[in-house]
């Protein structure tokens, strides 16, 4: 039977060979489960490692936030850039496996309250918050002033290479009123509304 391959019982004969043999089932055995279930491992390291450092960010998150509520930062620093921000009140509150340098914070506020909500910042097309902070000033808010703190970082690195995320970029962010604090110090900027 040349040139038309194995005739149909050679090739049942062989199947059947194969599947009677038990010298190389370990391996078999290992190839079929052993990849899968090292996938798995890996995907469960990488998801614990996002999960961490997000509930690290919102800790300090909250820690940077409850010192503006109180008016700690007003009466500290009443002029802060949101990359001061993020190097004196987040920063010291992340593990040192942090690079400080991917914090980026956004801040959004009503300083006139009187009457005034949290919807109050949500901008005219309701795809997102008014941002009344810019690169050189971040607006804390004043006595009893709603506040809206956005903190993003950016990992870098080859730890979600296995998903095919290269960088990924985490949030954590807080809406509050400030508590009612005396601040000689504090004046909003004129950005701030």
């Amino acid at each position: 039977m040349t040139g038309r391959g194995l005739p149909l019982r050679a090739w049942f004969a062989c199947v059947g060979r194969f599947w009677r043999a038990t010298g190389a089932v370990s391996i078999l055995e290992f190839s079929l489960i052993g990849v899968p279930f090292l996938m798995l491992l890996l995907g469960v390291v990488e998801m614990s490692y996002m999960l961490k450092t997000q509930a690290d960010l919102d800790y300090a998150t909250q820690t940077a936030a409850r010192q503006i509520m109180t008016g700690t930062v007003q009466a500290n620093s009443p002029t802060v850039t949101p990359a001061q921000f993020a190097t004196q009140y987040i920063c010291p509150n992340l593990p040192s496996t942090f690079t400080c340098g991917n914090v980026i914070v956004v801040m959004s506020t009503i300083v006139n309250a009187t009457g005034k909500d949290f919807s109050s910042l949500i901008n005219a097309s309701h795809s997102g918050v008014t941002n009344n902070s810019n690169s050189t000033t971040i607006c804390l808010g004043t006595s009893t002033a709603y506040v809206f703190i956005q903190v993003y970082y950016k990992i870098q690195g080859t730890i979600f290479a296995f998903t095919g995320i290269a960088d990924l970029t985490l949030g954590s962010s807080l809406a509050f009123r400030n508590e009612p604090f005396h601040s000689t110090k504090y004046s909003p900027p004129s950005v701030c509304s």
